[in-house]
């Protein structure tokens, strides 16, 4: 492959920045990769060696044809763009290359790769390769943007490649970065470094320090205080459910359980109704712009009751966890018995619906300031809420407006 000159580069930046033109000749492309991959330490060479990897990674950015052209292929036999550059920046590279060839590498495995039974057999060396890469990458990267391309670059290899070079072993520097190396504010920094995380496979051993947890839970409390898009905060909440299931000691679920779950010293009002972190997350199961985040809460919340309807509802109230009992066909019996033993609570009596003390409640009656009419229709309202909670097998219970009106605490208006 031949070697372009600068003001061969510089043309072909120039046309690969605008979307009409973007899509290189084959000639062209081989002279970029041939100058990126330059190990030459003159300032010249430097020079024309970024300018090269600007071009491609705009190339790339607009055109379909060269993503194609440049596409990680780790079951062929031959070296493709992608391996050249994979190789070449394993180690020695500048800050600003960093960041320019894990945007290339993001864009070179946006779509898996295609293959045929006859050539279903992986590359091994392909996969050293990738890891050797990552390794430095990880560790070594100076900018934070690198280091968020390095992480999609992480993703792309999770979803289309079958984690193609990745290993239990890449999470923990990961996990080490997101604590230490960036802000604990969602963004485009940390968010694609979350991403990378959840889908990484965890080590048996992982362990995640009090500290580090409460770090990990300042980052959801950030989130869901700025009203984070629902797509943005999903990826955390999937995060946190796996560090819940995954990791090896008890300190990390212990400071996730207290954080998440209103305490049983603050149970004097009902669930979802103080200005904490607990109630904000109730708040989100009942919010139509956190539809996914919804589905992923409820995970979070099973996941730390143990798994047990019981204690789910004990956490979280029946009014939140109904739903979700429902949905996934989990009968709850109405016993508290066990969850409130294990719970600091000891004897003290808790509304199930609510979640609030019952001695803490109010003695005003719900009903106070109504017109018979409205009283009537309220009536019919829990009627058929209870008759559906118990037709379902959620909640096994008598219905109490059915209990009323059979004893004749009910009685019929006049038309």
């Amino acid at each position: 492959m031949n070697q372009l000159s600068t003001s061969q580069i510089e043309g072909i930046l120039q046309r690969a920045r605008n979307p009409e033109t973007a899509l290189l000749e084959q000639c062209e492309l081989n002279g970029l990769i041939a100058c990126a991959c330059s190990r030459s330490e003159s300032s010249a060479e430097a020079s024309d060696r970024l300018l090269a990897l600007k071009a491609i990674a705009n190339s790339a950015l607009l055109s379909p044809q060269l993503r194609a052209k440049i596409s990680l292929d780790p079951y062929s036999e031959e070296e493709s763009p992608s391996f050249l550059l994979l190789k070449r920046y394993a180690q020695n590279f500048s800050d600003d290359e960093d960041f320019v060839v894990g945007r290339i590498l993001f864009l070179a495995t946006l779509a898996p790769p295609s293959y045929s039974d006859a050539k279903s057999t992986m590359n091994k060396a392909s996969e050293a390769l990738v890891s050797h890469y990552l390794q430095h990458h990880i560790v070594d990267s100076a900018l934070p943007e690198a280091l968020a391309e390095s992480s999609k670059f992480i993703f792309n290899l999770s979803v289309n490649f079958g984690g193609l070079g990745l290993s239990a072993s890449d999470v923990r520097p990961l996990f080490d970065m997101l604590l230490s190396k960036t802000p604990h504010d969602l963004g485009p920094v940390t968010n694609p470094l979350i991403s990378a995380l959840w889908k990484l496979p965890f080590p048996e051993d992982f362990y995640v320090s009090a500290p580090e947890a409460e770090a990990a839970i300042d980052y959801l409390d950030r989130a869901v205080q700025a009203r984070t898009e629902d797509s943005t905060l999903a990826p955390l909440l999937c995060l946190l459910t796996r560090l819940y299931s995954s990791v090896c000691d008890e300190s990390f679920r212990i400071v996730v359980r207290r954080a998440i779950f209103t305490d049983d010293s603050e149970r004097d009002l009902p669930l979802g109704t103080s200005d904490n972190l607990p109630s904000r997350l109730l708040k989100l199961l009942t919010d139509p712009q956190y539809l996914k985040s919804k589905e992923l809460l409820y995970g979070l919340f099973w996941e730390a009751s143990s798994g047990n309807a019981s204690t789910f509802v004990y956490n979280i109230g029946f009014g939140f966890a109904s739903g979700f009992l429902a949905s996934n066909n989990i009968p709850f019996t109405g016993d508290l018995g066990s969850a409130k033993a294990s719970s600091s609570s000891g004897g003290t009596q808790i509304n199930p619906v609510t979640g609030q003390n019952i001695c803490a409640e109010s003695s005003e009656s719900p009903f106070e300031g109504l017109t018979d009419e409205e009283k009537e229709r309220e009536a019919e309202r829990l009627f058929v809420l209870f008759e559906r909670i118990r037709e379902n097998g959620v909640l096994n219970v008598e219905n109490p407006i059915r209990t009323a009106v059979e004893s004749g605490r009910f009685e019929q208006l006049p038309d």
